[in-house]
């Protein structure tokens, strides 16, 4: 009850000893803050296999984020949820690190040189010098950070902090997906913000963030708010549609469903934001699908 009523109720220290007095129970206000701010492991172990079976229950997770005041700096609240649970998380910052590090649960974040990090450091156009250099770490397995850095500035004394960033976050996933030690997430369902990007093997962006951006438009004139309101009916009707295939998928659904989500999205309204919007969202189907 104390930490409930802490934590939950947000009553302070000198509350809940008056509470607990009133109804009889012999209590310091020192055992009281004992009990708020020690012998929390067994809390942070339940919390850390909450997130191992909710990661395990599905075969999809969805994660979002957004600011958060925490004792007067700006920090970052992400969740992490699927249909049978919820976790929460605060950070100081919400790259792509600090999102390897949710899906992950690792108490430090590791760091691996493989063939996967190179391919992916090659497909961000990282220089074959740069690239080079990092081959003899091909031989070194998985690093915490300290190690890993200083090996990298005895590799490349003169790093840039943009290559090692991209550095950082390649050997972070290749790390990520290499672990044999916890589930690996396959897919994951958020919002295009970049942080989220490359992780995991699939990611699908989710349909209430896509359909935001139609609700920021601000048409002038009556006749684009209606051509707008009837467009996001229409968005709305279709995914409605979508959660209907999602309880009883089948082959033929799945490609009228395609070929409809072509139909929407060539609307031509002439409403010029609103058809640049739409534009937008035709070129997301694989990750809305």
């Amino acid at each position: 009850w104390v930490l409930f009523w802490y934590f939950h109720s947000r009553m302070t220290e000198n509350r809940i000893h008056q509470m607990l007095t009133d109804i009889g129970i012999r209590i310091s206000v020192g055992e009281i803050s004992n009990i708020i701010t020690k012998n929390h492991e067994g809390f942070h172990q339940e919390k850390r296999e909450i997130i191992r079976a909710g990661i395990q229950s599905s075969s999809y997770q969805h994660i979002d984020d957004t600011g958060a005041r925490v004792k007067g700096t700006n920090q970052h609240f992400t969740v992490l949820c699927n249909d049978y649970f919820s976790a929460f998380f605060i950070n100081p910052k919400k790259d792509r690190l600090a999102v390897i590090g949710i899906l992950s649960q690792e108490e430090e974040l590791s760091y691996l040189i493989n063939p996967y990090a190179l391919g992916f450091l090659e497909g961000k156009k990282l220089k074959a010098s740069v690239l080079s250099s990092l081959k003899p770490l091909l031989k070194m397995g998985a690093m915490v950070r300290e190690r890993f850095e200083k090996e990298l500035n005895l590799l490349i004394p003169e790093l840039k902090d943009r290559h090692k960033t991209m550095i950082l976050e390649a050997a972070a996933i290749a790390s990520y997906q290499e672990n044999q030690a916890s589930p690996i997430i396959q897919r994951l369902v958020c919002d295009d913000a970049r942080q989220f990007y490359y992780i995991t093997p699939l990611r699908a962006l989710c349909w209430i963030h896509e359909e935001r951006h139609y609700v920021k438009l601000t048409p002038l004139l009556a006749h684009h708010q209606r051509l707008l309101d009837d467009f996001r009916a229409r968005i709305w009707e279709y995914y409605y549609q979508l959660t209907e295939y999602k309880k009883n998928p089948g082959e033929e659904e799945k490609i009228r469903l395609s070929h409809l989500f072509e139909e929407i999205f060539s609307t031509k309204t002439g409403y010029e934001d609103l058809d640049n919007r739409i534009e937008l969202t035709k070129k997301k189907k694989d990750f809305l699908l």
